[in-house]
């Protein structure tokens, strides 16, 4: 195995691929670039071949940008230039270079739970984490990968694997399970008693069921009672401190007003407020991001 560090346009068409995996790539490319893209992967593609694009998308049709700030503040402090395209644009651009989407997976439940697990580990390291790159790169990373977990699963982002072959001369393609590359089917989690069994059932012209053993879940990080950092943000307008002050007395009455933190985004538009409350419960929690993801002048909270 080689491993190379270049610009994928770099790469020879001399040099023929069997098959191409893509992952969490073509996010920073544009959709203005993906003629570009997609028409290198075809061309360093042999016939026959197969690619796997894996990553983000928009889930809602004709967006810029997410809604409520959120893509503001990803531009702005985490991925300056990036562009998220909803799936079928992902497929017409493929096919419009020749290459043909065979199946496809949506894994944006499952992407969801990994990002709060991604959260979780980097709290219980906050310490390390602050001292490797400082206040404030920790809480931008905190607040991203929570927001992007909160965003998955309210469904306004989705991570696709979409699987797409290059047709021979003659238009077929090898047949999905010569790919290598997935395997449709079914899974189930059955919730029986420990050990977890995952049961996974396919069309039996590419395999017969089979059962994986999964561990059980690690016991959760949060230890109560502890000190919570919870972080709101909105547009900036009169009174919007005020209301998220008393949102979070209502249900941490000994939270003191005078230990929030306030920020405002460089261009002015959102303030972010956070308010470090004295968690007794993670019931205590959910009831107070209950009440403030409700509140109409919240845009999110994290």
């Amino acid at each position: 195995m080689r491993v190379e560090l270049r610009d994928y346009l770099d790469l020879p068409e001399d040099t023929l691929y069997d098959k191409i995996a893509s992952v969490g790539m073509f996010e920073h490319v544009g959709i203005a670039r993906f003629p570009k893209y997609f028409g290198k992967i075809h061309r360093i593609l042999k016939p026959g071949g197969f690619v796997l694009n894996h990553g983000i998308t928009q889930n809602t049709l004709g967006a810029e940008t997410i809604g409520s700030g959120i893509g503001d503040f990803v531009d702005e402090y985490v991925f300056p230039g990036g562009e998220l395209a909803h799936a079928a644009k992902v497929i017409e651009g493929m096919a419009a270079q020749g290459l043909e989407v065979i199946d496809a997976e949506a894994l944006r439940e499952h992407y969801a739970k990994t990002l709060w697990h991604w959260c979780e580990r980097l709290e219980a390291n906050a310490d390390a984490a602050r001292a490797e790159v400082g206040e404030e790169k920790y809480r931008v990373w905190r607040i991203y990968l929570a927001g992007s977990a909160h965003a998955f699963e309210r469904g306004w982002l989705s991570l696709w694997q979409l699987l797409a072959g290059k047709p021979l001369p003659d238009g077929r393609l090898p047949h999905l399970a010569d790919a290598h590359l997935h395997i449709p089917g079914r899974m189930e989690l059955r919730r029986s008693g420990p050990p977890r069994e995952l049961a996974f059932t396919a069309p039996r012209h590419h395999l017969r069921a089979m059962t994986l053993t999964m561990p059980q879940p690690a016991e959760s990080l949060l230890k109560f009672p502890t000190a919570f950092p919870i972080k709101v943000m909105g547009r900036t307008q009169d009174g919007f401190a005020q209301a998220i002050v008393t949102v979070v007395q209502k249900h941490a009455p000994d939270f003191e007003p005078a230990t929030v933190e306030m920020r405002a985004s460089s261009h002015g538009k959102y303030l972010s407020l956070t308010c470090t409350v004295n968690a007794v419960s993670r019931e205590q929690l959910d009831d107070l991001y209950r009440d403030l993801t409700s509140h109409p002048m919240v845009a999110m909270v994290l």
